[in-house]
């Protein structure tokens, strides 16, 4: 099932993960009735991305990524 979402969104899991390393991210809380999940806007290879994802107890569970749509570029230059 996560191989066929972020296939969906042309990222691949790793560079959802590698994006993490971005001293310069953007975040904001993503809502969601179920769990706490976040948005994490963030550079990598040149390219700008949004990743969802949860913190469970000591991991961190990446939910999609998709790259990032002209509104959460402003969010993230400006």
């Amino acid at each position: 099932f996560r191989r066929v979402l972020f296939r969906s969104h042309n990222v691949s899991f790793e560079t959802a993960r590698a994006a993490f390393d971005d001293p310069n991210w953007v975040e904001s809380d993503d809502a969601d009735p179920e769990e706490d999940r976040y948005k994490r806007i963030c550079m990598h290879d040149g390219q700008l991305y949004v990743v969802i994802y949860t913190e469970r107890g000591t991991r961190t569970r990446i939910i999609t990524a998709r790259r990032a749509n002209r509104y959460e570029h402003d969010l993230y230059f400006g």
